[in-house]
Parts: structure tokens; sequence; C-alpha cells
């Protein structure tokens, strides 16, 4: 039977490393009283508070991974998390593709597929987030807005991987975007 997958991504709501480690201990607390065998859970933090989180959630049957990550494995690019380095402290999960990234950063549906390939190629599971603005929406575009990131985000990614991959729906729009 296939596990329901639920997560947490706390962006830099938790704005240093002791109330990072406070949340975790919070969360071990509160995690262990609760049956998760049909669950997959992940927690992302931010970068710098990754491995003490990691450490911490280490006897629970929780995930952990990174808000973002480069499509690169290694080279000269100032302040990006490599998938390598992901991978080597126990990192599983990636958030890719999230509306922020988008509004933000200006990232591509093309960085997107980079990203994903990136994951493939490193053994970590891509949580792919895909959405339409309220305009897009407003316009009735949004399935076509959906198939073309899905479309240009799954580009030359290999059918086995496909299983392995999470797909979230986050429409740009709501009261509390």
């Amino acid at each position: 039977m296939k596990k329901m997958i639920t997560g947490v991504n706390w962006k830099i709501h938790i704005e240093t490393e002791s109330k990072a480690i406070d949340f975790a201990q919070r969360f071990v607390q509160e995690l262990t009283a609760l049956d998760t065998s049909l669950l997959d859970i992940y927690v992302l933090p931010d970068f710098l508070s990754f491995k003490k989180v990691t450490d911490i959630l280490a006897s629970l049957p929780v995930f952990t991974g990174t808000q973002d990550i480069s499509w690169e494995d290694y080279g000269a690019y100032t302040g990006e998390v490599s998938p390598l380095m992901l991978k080597s402290m126990g990192g599983k999960y990636v958030f890719i593709g999230h509306s922020e990234r988008k509004k933000y950063f200006g990232e591509t549906d093309e960085e997107i597929n980079k990203k994903i390939l990136a994951c493939y190629r490193n053994g970590l599971i891509p949580i792919i987030l895909v959405g339409e603005t309220e305009e897009e929406k407003e316009k009735g575009l949004a399935r076509d807005v959906i198939k073309k990131q899905l479309t240009t985000a799954l580009k030359g990614m290999p059918k086995r991987f496909m299983e392995e991959l999470v797909l979230v729906y986050e429409p740009v729009w709501g009261p509390n975007l």
C-alpha cells in the first residue's frame, strides 16, 4: 500500500538555530504519540539548521530535505545547495517550483526541470509544486498553465522516476497568499 505524504516547509519563519532546535524537539515529543504507519512525513528546515534538525529527528520515521536545490552537483554557484551536499547530510526530499521562487527569484519551468533532473541523478525525491495565479484562474487558464508547467518540468524524466516524485497543487491565490 502506498503511504500518504505530509510535511512542513518552515521557510525562514523560524529565524534562529536555537528556535529550530526547540521546534524539532517539540516535534519529536508530539509525533512520538501518533501512529504514523500510513504516512511518509518530511520536514524542510532552513539549510543552516538542516543538520541539527535532521539529527534530532533521526529517531522518528521522518525524512528531511531542503526548500530548494541547485541544478548543478558542484561548481562556482555562490549560495546554492548542491544535491550532493543534501544527500551526504541525510536529506531525501526537495521542494522544487515553489511559487515564491518563481515570483521573487524569477525561477522558470526550464530551471525547475534542471533541478528535478538533479534530484533524479542524485537519488533525491522532488516535491514539485504547480499552480496558477489568480489572474490565470480568472481567465480560465489554470488547466493550460499547469499542463505547461508539468510538461516542461518533467521533460527527459525516466518513467520509473515518475513513481517516486511528489506533485503538489499550490495555486498562487487565496486569502493567505
